[in-house]
């Protein structure tokens, strides 16, 4: 496992934590709840709705609100809506116009009654002990913000429906401090922190469990349309004095082709712009490790927004020719304009060899062959 050089420490959260924690929040009589699920919903199959719900309301953890966010969803959902909040009395819908992810997390933040805070996605499902696992280490290493790992799996494999029925162990953690968060920033940017099991930690706000009072402090920002959940660890980070990175599973991250990050976007020029344009005034480009990070993420999101999603898909009928002059267009707007050789003298191998098909503006042709071959 990558969980980084320093402080790595090894931990059992025995049966009898478990137990102890379990009867304190069962034996208190408290009028709000300890932690507060959101769930943004914009029509959502009702399969994969039920689904999500379903691994929640199983959690060993009870002391929960669970809050979806009907973010504009058409007319026939209310019966499906209708149906979830019977399942449960800790269950609430709250409707709103469609303005996207963010607000939708946003507007249930705002409106949460929990002391904590978790997002999780209505595509996705989470493992029966996420709750207690993350709200136990809190409690364990007082932090402020709890960051656990997570599992990709393609929507239709039966394998994995009842994953969110194991229970997992936690071993190993790290903690970071107001002296060495400065390392974890960068990473939740542009390098995915891997287990031996397959998992990974998210760059999104999911397998998550953060202080409400830092929430409503670090809110979505309004516009993104790619990569709001970046620009959000990075405003999270800055407010936490505590945070702990587990090697433990909490989160099913479904690879839906109707999803989102899987759809054409003709707007993509933009939207790449957009998220980071707003990133640099959250992060210290003066650190070398944050500025090789913010340049790592503006290529990867070139790579896979603009020229995947929009340049090279065949939804876009534009000559090869026009494609790669609105490509070329890039290195004189920012951020594109902003790379230099100080990325170069930061870079690896491959990111050396990234940056001179960009400057040589060989990069989109090359995109392009790769795609066309893959």
């Amino acid at each position: 496992m990558r969980l980084g050089q320093h402080a790595v420490i090894s931990i059992n959260l025995s049966k009898k934590n478990k137990t102890k924690a379990g009867k304190i929040l069962a034996s208190e009589k408290i009028s709000s709840p300890l932690i507060s699920i959101i769930v943004p919903c914009f029509n959502t199959s009702e399969r994969l709705l039920i689904r999500c719900v379903d691994s929640i309301i199983n959690q060993t953890m009870k002391d929960f609100e669970l809050i979806i966010v009907n973010d504009g969803s058409s007319w026939e959902y209310t019966a499906i809506f209708e149906k979830i909040v019977k399942k449960d009395s800790r269950i609430c819908v709250l409707a709103k116009d469609n303005e996207g992810v963010s607000l939708a997390r946003n507007y249930g933040t705002q409106r949460a009654k929990g002391k904590y805070i978790v997002y999780i996605d209505a595509d996705d499902f989470v493992s029966s002990d996420y709750l207690e696992q993350a709200y136990g280490l809190m409690a364990e290493t007082g932090s402020d913000f709890v960051i656990g790992s997570i599992k990709t799996f393609s929507d239709g494999d039966d394998t994995e429906r009842n994953l969110y029925k194991e229970l997992h162990t936690v071993e190993i953690y790290k903690v970071y401090d107001e002296a060495t968060k400065k390392e974890l920033a960068p990473r939740l940017i542009s390098d995915i922190i891997y287990f031996e099991d397959g998992s990974h930690i998210n760059r999104g706000p999911v397998a998550r469990l953060l202080k409400k009072e830092i929430a409503d402090h670090a809110l979505f920002v309004k516009g993104i349309k790619i990569g709001e959940d970046i620009i959000w660890n990075q405003r999270v980070i800055k407010l936490c004095k505590k945070i702990c990175v587990a090697d433990a599973v909490w989160y099913y991250y479904c690879n839906n082709v109707e999803s989102a990050v899987n759809k054409y976007k003709e707007d993509a020029i933009a939207c790449v712009k957009d998220q980071m344009l707003s990133l640099v005034h959250e992060v210290d480009m003066n650190d070398n490790q944050m500025y090789f990070a913010y340049f790592e993420r503006m290529f990867s999101e070139t790579r896979q927004q603009i020229c995947r999603a929009y340049l090279t898909r065949k939804e876009n009928d534009d000559s090869f020719i026009k494609k790669y002059r609105t490509f070329n267009m890039l290195a004189q707007q920012e951020p594109w304009s902003w790379v230099s050789s100080r990325y170069f003298d930061l870079a690896n191998i491959k990111g050396k060899m990234q940056y001179i098909l960009f400057k040589s503006r060989l990069y989109f042709p090359v995109c392009y062959i790769k795609d066309r071959f893959k």
